[in-house]
């Protein structure tokens, strides 16, 4: 897949004077059909100069890439993560994240 994506700058990023501005990407899709598909993402959340993210942002993220992976675990993951600081080793949130 790597072969078939072509990363450049933009021209048109080049007339923004205020670098929180621009876009931070514009993504084109070319299919065999000749079919195009663009579209752009503007200032995501957390970027520098974007809004900051919420706690309940974060955890819900979190909880959704682990249950891609680890169906149903994701609380439980969520949970020894969110307390690290106080468990007494990592063996059980290692487990969790393994199984």
């Amino acid at each position: 897949m790597r072969k078939k994506v072509n990363p450049y700058e933009h021209a048109d990023f080049l007339k923004y004077s205020d670098p929180h501005d621009v876009p931070a990407c514009v993504v084109s899709i070319h299919m065999k059909s000749g079919a195009v598909f663009t579209d752009s993402l503007r200032r995501p959340k957390a970027y520098p100069g974007g809004e900051a993210v919420t706690k309940i942002e974060v955890v819900d993220k979190f909880k959704v890439n682990i249950d891609s992976v680890l169906e149903g675990k994701s609380s439980t993951a969520f949970e020894l993560a969110d307390n690290i600081d106080s468990l007494p080793n990592l063996s059980e949130l290692i487990s969790t994240l393994s199984s």
